[in-house]
């Protein structure tokens, strides 16, 4: 006798759940067996789709490949030399055709093949652009072949045929699956009744009526199903071989009036509902075996308590209290609000801790930033300072492959006449005055420039990608502004709440030299802004003289 009650409710359920497997088991077998004949004509319908997919893809790629490919012959259609080496090119490059053959009115050029062959065309829609020879037979190499046609033309100017042959045994290999497919068939046909390809090796063309006259004895309805529809499926009996078939059929839209056929014997679909027959048994010992399983798991639940208590010390999180806990209230109601409570408390001892490392966390990336800024700006102007301006420069040559065109213009900017507002007015008003030249020049480049003071009232100004108009362009800009605001008269006046005159002679201004880094120049940083320093002085030179 079982005493223990885990053991007696997991048999209980086992039996239940067992005897449900069953029944539903074999409602499933019979309700399976009775459509398999549906299930199976149905497969194949899709099966013949399939080929069809495959043939029409293979007959576009084809397709596609002639036209592209006739493009070689516009300019050479009347070197036969060029003809030739470009035919045999196209067929060693895409090995699709088993030859090609270039026709116009004065000559024929081929690559392997004599095509004195007699072979005509179906008739097809006239919006085609490739027309498909019917099967001839060529005797050279003992085998069938179509042919592909397509007329090059451009800007109304006709230039000749190209024609692509393809051997029907290549056809063959869309069967080849077939092979392991127990005892189906598979069969191509054109428009007159012919069989194309097959399955099988080395099948030669013949008649399609044949296959329904060895199968069965009313061959003509048969014939008259097949040609009467573009697809569908028939069921049918062979007397003579005792044998029940199904056959189904289907159009090749891409070809003229092609058809894919299956025939299958029903001993397949049979094997099929055998096979299904022992999936559906392991199915059901599979699921007797997860219904053990499953009632061990349910008789178990008395510990569930425990194993969840178990997994939140494991995990450090919170012992999720179910209503079945909560229901019990005895030593384990209490043990989960204990723990719960501890858990609690050290989160929160946690959170206050997190909170802490982010405040200080802040504080030193704040501190760094800081620190950053020191070391790379100019405190007075907010530019960058030298060293950083050197190192921009060098960052951008080391980069100068991102750079689109190659190239880097360096600006060398001195203010003319600055001594003598800083001598006049104090240096309070000069280092207003370099504020605003900062000023000037940020806005007269783009965000994506640089700009530095290198010293004093020099500066320096990077524009990546820039050249000798755009330098140039830049600074007219500048000097345009700098007019416009009457080099700073204004801005002096209200700094000095007074009325200041500054003569021609003392009027501040900007001499600029211009050096552009090459790609492929091996000139470092300190180089570049040397030139650009001479080429300042250069123009300071020149302006003093035009004074």
């Amino acid at each position: 006798m079982i005493k223990s009650i885990r053991n007696r409710y997991a048999l209980t359920l086992n039996l239940y759940v067992g005897l449900i497997i069953i029944v539903l088991s074999y409602v499933l077998f019979n309700i399976t067996s009775a459509t398999i004949e549906n299930i199976q004509s149905r497969n194949q319908v899709r099966l013949n789709e399939f080929v069809v997919e495959r043939l029409n893809e293979v007959f576009s790629y084809n397709s596609d490949i002639l036209k592209a490919e006739s493009k070689r012959f516009i300019s050479d259609s009347n070197d036969r030399d060029a003809i030739s080496k470009n035919l045999q090119l196209v067929v060693d490059a895409n090995n699709l055709f088993s030859s090609l053959v270039f026709i116009n009115d004065d000559m024929i050029v081929s690559t392997d093949k004599n095509y004195d062959i007699e072979y005509e065309f179906y008739d097809v829609d006239s919006n085609s652009d490739i027309v498909i020879s019917k099967p001839f037979y060529d005797s050279l190499d003992n085998e069938y072949y179509i042919g592909m046609s397509y007329d090059i033309e451009e800007n109304d100017t006709y230039y000749g045929r190209l024609m692509g042959f393809i051997d029907l045994s290549e056809m063959n290999r869309t069967f080849s699956f077939f092979k392991s497919k127990g005892s189906s068939e598979a069969w191509i046909t054109d428009s007159d009744g012919m069989v194309l390809s097959f399955y099988e090796e080395n099948q030669q063309l013949r008649d399609i009526s044949y296959k329904y006259e060895v199968l069965t004895d009313n061959s003509e309805f048969i014939v008259e199903e097949f040609w009467g529809n573009n697809h569908g499926s028939l069921f049918f009996s062979s007397k003579s071989e005792g044998i029940d078939y199904l056959l189904t059929y289907s159009v090749i839209e891409n070809f003229p009036q092609w058809k894919v056929s299956i025939l299958t014997e029903f001993e397949d679909v049979q094997i099929i509902a055998r096979g299904l027959s022992k999936v559906i048994l392991i199915a059901m010992l599979i699921l007797i075996v997860l219904t053990i399983i499953l009632s061990r798991l349910i008789a178990s639940s008395a510990v569930k308590p425990i194993e969840i208590l178990t997994k939140a010390v494991k995990t450090n999180s919170m012992a999720e209290t179910t209503s079945d806990i909560e229901r019990r209230s005895d030593e384990i109601t209490v043990l989960f609000q204990s723990y719960n409570t501890m858990k609690f408390e050290l989160d929160e001892n946690s959170k206050n801790l997190e909170k802490q490392v982010l405040v200080r966390t802040k504080e030193l990336e704040e501190a760094n930033n800081e620190l950053y800024n020191l070391a790379t700006t100019d405190t007075l102007t907010g530019a960058m300072n030298r060293l950083q301006i050197i190192n921009e420069l060098e960052s951008l040559i080391f980069n100068i492959d991102d750079i689109q065109n190659g190239q880097i213009a360096v600006l060398f900017i001195d203010l003319n006449n600055f001594k003598y507002y800083n001598d006049t007015f104090g240096h309070d008003i000069g280092d207003q005055l370099l504020i605003e030249v900062t000023k000037l020049l940020k806005s007269g480049v783009r965000e994506s420039d640089y700009i530095g003071r290198y010293g004093g009232d020099q500066f320096i100004v990077l524009l990546p990608g820039g050249d000798e108009v755009v330098s140039n362009r830049v600074m007219k800009g500048i000097d345009i502004k700098l007019r416009n605001i009457e080099n700073f008269k204004t801005y002096i006046e209200e700094w000095l709440d007074e009325t200041v005159i500054i003569t021609e002679e003392h009027r501040l201004g900007l001499s600029i030299g211009i050096a552009i880094y090459f790609k492929g120049s091996d000139e470092n940083a300190d180089e570049v802004i040397k030139r650009a320093d001479e080429a300042m002085y250069i123009e300071k030179i020149k302006s003093k003289n035009r004074k």
